[in-house]
């Protein structure tokens, strides 16, 4: 779970337009954008099957990895 975190938040990172809130130590954690509209990319993200929470203050997408993640983050 942790390696899978750890691929998807150094995706994240690539991608200039967007960054993790905070600095998670677990598998589970939030990132936003003051870029892009972050609820349009999670609903795109849900047409693509990544279900992932909507926060608000700030609005940003939340997600806890879990073990299936693990199949699928690349």
């Amino acid at each position: 779970v942790m390696e899978a975190t750890k691929k998807l938040i150094e995706g994240i990172h690539s991608i200039p337009e967007l960054y993790i809130i905070g600095d998670p130590v677990m598998s589970d954690f939030s990132f936003t954008s003051d870029e892009i509209n972050i609820f349009q990319l999670g609903d795109e993200l849900d047409k693509k099957g990544w279900h992932l929470d909507r926060i608000q203050v700030p609005s940003a997408l939340h997600m806890m990895v879990n073990p299936h993640h693990a199949d699928v983050t690349d």
